[in-house]
């Protein structure tokens, strides 16, 4: 199949058991030590939003200007992604039903696979050699490389060009609203939505946002499948 297919992380193909997670804990940690401040990531609705756009955000309700949150965003960014590989445990997360089955099925057709999001690089990188998935991904976008998740779409194809992928299907598989309209947001040609609700989104939710394909997960690896070949 000539396809492109980009997959979101958290709760899309895995979830953290621990609470509050350690990408929690190292926002809150970052924050406090590049701005000075005693805050939590639940200051806003950040389903789907870019871990750099939650910072700025974040920020934005603390009362920082926006040259005080440009000029400490990278060192705040950087320590995010050092203090979750230094305190991240064995164990903390677990891939969803289908996943392992899904991704292995798609690479033995030849997909291209890749990644589109929100987790800084470093952290995306971290989570998924931890289960084993980091290396069916060929390209990815990650946000550490902009705040707006729309780019990181546009982003990952322009990278998954560079690597040989010649124009044809492309689908974005996530369990947000933010997911779906990133997608048809980004200007790309030939995309399509495929959207799970294993996160904190409804099936209505993710309907009404205008997902192609919505399922209530990834187990039957077939429905999914059957989705991308139309």
């Amino acid at each position: 199949m000539n396809a492109l297919v980009l997959f979101d992380i958290d709760k899309t193909l895995l979830v953290s058991k621990l609470r509050p997670s350690t990408q929690r804990m190292a926002f809150s940690i970052a924050i406090k030590e590049v701005y000075g401040i005693d805050t939590h990531v639940d200051l806003v609705d950040h389903r789907g939003m870019t871990d750099q756009q939650i910072l700025i955000e974040v920020l934005k309700l603390h009362g920082f200007s926006d040259s005080e949150i440009k000029g400490g965003l990278l060192k705040c960014m950087q320590r995010m992604g050092e203090f979750f590989n230094e305190n991240v445990r064995s164990g903390e997360f677990e891939v969803l039903g289908g996943v392992r089955e899904l991704l292995k099925t798609l690479q033995r057709e030849g997909t291209m696979l890749g990644l589109v999001t929100g987790n800084l690089k470093p952290i995306a990188k971290r989570k998924l050699e931890g289960v084993n998935l980091w290396s069916y991904f060929k390209v990815g976008a990650f946000g550490s490389d902009s705040p707006n998740r729309a780019d990181l779409v546009r982003l990952a194809v322009e990278r998954a060009k560079e690597e040989g992928f010649k124009p044809g299907k492309i689908f974005v598989v996530g369990d947000t609203i933010r997911d779906v309209e990133a997608a048809k947001n980004s200007g790309v040609r030939n995309i399509k939505t495929i959207a799970v609700a294993t996160g904190d989104c409804s099936p209505e939710d993710l309907r009404k946002a205008g997902a192609d394909f919505v399922f209530e997960d990834l187990e039957d690896i077939n429905k999914v499948l059957g989705a991308m070949s139309r």
